[in-house]
Order: structure tokens, then C-alpha cells, then sequence
């Protein structure tokens, strides 16, 4: 991996504190778990104006593997996003994403029928501690097989 260290993002930054204020505090629990699961792997956040990106080492650069949102006008819960076409782009190989991409169907948000090239996972009352477990695990895995 790389040998810098990546800023931790946590309840005591103000990226993070924002996220907290327009979550409901169940669904921030899971969201911070993911989030802390991610940088416990070496892995780095990225913050942006509407969340933050989850991202790799691949290479000699960082790619961004999902990127998590607050809710917006069009999206009434937060959700995880899987650019499945920008990890073909960054030459990641096809049978690493098929996978990914198999994995993820089992998450319980999951719709086949709006499925493209951006994997779309709500994070809604019926996902768990033990949904976000997985999907913790599926990506970090993901992940770390960049490096």
C-alpha cells in the first residue's frame, strides 16, 4: 500500500458531525461502522459535499470503490454507490467486479431492475448490523485485492 498515512475521519471531525446531523441516529450507527471499518483496513475516506468516498490503493493511485450519500431530494434514505463502470475504466478486472457485483446482490436494498452502470444499495430500516457487517467485509475485501 501506500506509505503515506491517510486522515482518519471520525465522530470528532466536522465532515463526519455533519453526516451525523441529517441522519436518523440508527442509520448513522451502521454508516459510521462501515466508515470505521474501511480506515481500520489502511483504507482512506474521502470527504465531499454530500458524503464521502470510499477509496483504494490500485496501482500508484487511489481509486474510489463506493462512495456513501446523504439523503437528497431524489434519494429519501442515505445509500452506497458502487461505480461498477469506473472500476472497468481504472482497468480492475472483470472477474473482480462480476464478483463484487454478485456479492452485492445479496444486500437486502438491492433492485435488480434499476441495476447500470452504478450500483445503488439504500441504507433503510430494514438493514441491519449484520447487512452492513457483510457489506463491510465485501468491500473491504474488494478493496484490498486492489492493492
Amino acid at each position: 500500500m501506500f506509505d503515506e498515512e491517510f486522515r482518519m475521519y471520525d465522530i470528532d471531525t466536522q465532515e463526519v458531525r455533519a453526516m451525523q446531523r441529517v441522519l436518523p441516529k440508527e442509520t448513522f450507527a451502521l454508516v459510521e461502522g462501515l466508515m470505521a471499518r474501511w480506515q481500520q483496513a489502511g483504507m482512506p475516506l474521502k470527504p465531499s459535499r454530500r458524503g464521502f468516498a470510499f477509496q483504494a490503493p490500485h496501482g500508484d493511485r487511489l481509486t474510489t470503490v463506493a462512495w456513501i450519500y446523504n439523503p437528497d431530494r431524489r434519494h429519501p434514505d442515505c445509500r452506497i454507490e458502487v461505480a461498477l463502470n469506473l472500476l472497468t475504466r481504472r482497468h480492475i478486472s472483470i472477474e473482480q467486479i462480476d464478483e463484487l457485483r454478485d456479492d452485492l446482490t445479496r444486500f437486502p436494498t438491492y433492485q435488480a431492475e434499476v441495476e447500470g452502470p452504478v450500483l445503488a444499495l439504500a441504507i433503510t430500516k430494514t438493514v441491519d448490523g449484520s447487512d452492513m457487517e457483510r457489506l463491510a467485509s465485501i468491500l473491504v475485501q474488494f478493496g484490498l485485492s486492489l492493492a
